[in-house]
Order: structure tokens, then sequence, then C-alpha cells
């Protein structure tokens, strides 16, 4: 499949939504983009990212002052996996560069 069919493909609309946690490998470069996840006991390896983004606002619920660490510190990422599945998975990185444990990664659709 050639790269114009494949960003075709990421901007349909959901088949399913998810919202759960899942395991992530990510490369040994600087920025950690994932390279597979686990999710209901399957493995995905992803051939490709199709989308990245930084969602830095405040949650739609959010009234009154608003600080820093209320923000969401999150990466969005499409993804192809090899089976030519399309998820888009986030890494929530917390507001919190000391506490590692409180970044989780989710799967949250299927296209």
């Amino acid at each position: 499949m050639d790269r114009k069919n494949e960003l075709a493909d990421w901007r349909s609309s959901p088949r399913r939504f998810f919202g759960k946690q899942i395991d992530v490998a990510v490369d040994e470069g600087g920025v950690h983009r994932p390279v597979a996840f686990s999710f209901d006991d399957e493995v995905h390896e992803i051939k490709v990212i199709l989308h990245y983004r930084e969602d830095s606002a405040f949650g739609k619920g959010h009234r009154g002052s608003h600080r820093w660490w209320q923000r969401h510190h999150r990466n969005y990422y499409r993804v192809k996996t090899t089976n030519d599945e399309i998820f888009e998975i986030y890494h929530d990185r917390g507001a919190s560069t000391e506490h590692r444990d409180y970044r989780q990664w989710y799967v949250t659709r299927q296209f």
C-alpha cells in the first residue's frame, strides 16, 4: 500500500473504542517512540506511525483557575500494525517528571 492510501486510512471513522491501559515497547532513541504494544493478550508490532500529536490542554470539564499541573500531558499516536490494523494509542506522561510510575500507555480506538 502506498503512503497516500495509508494517510486516507487513518482519517476514517473509528470502528471500536477502548480506553484500556496497555504495555508498550519503545525504541531506544531519545524520543521513545512505540514499536509494539500488547492488548487483549495479543502483541501488535507497529509498522508505521501515521500521525502524531501532543495534548497539553486542560480537560473539558475543568473550571476555575488553571495551574500547569492540571493540564493533560499526552502524546497521541495513530499507528498501523504489521497486520494492517490501525489503532490510536497515547502515552500519558503525567505532570511529574520524578514519578515515572504515573506514566501510562492507553489504546483508545481502532479504525
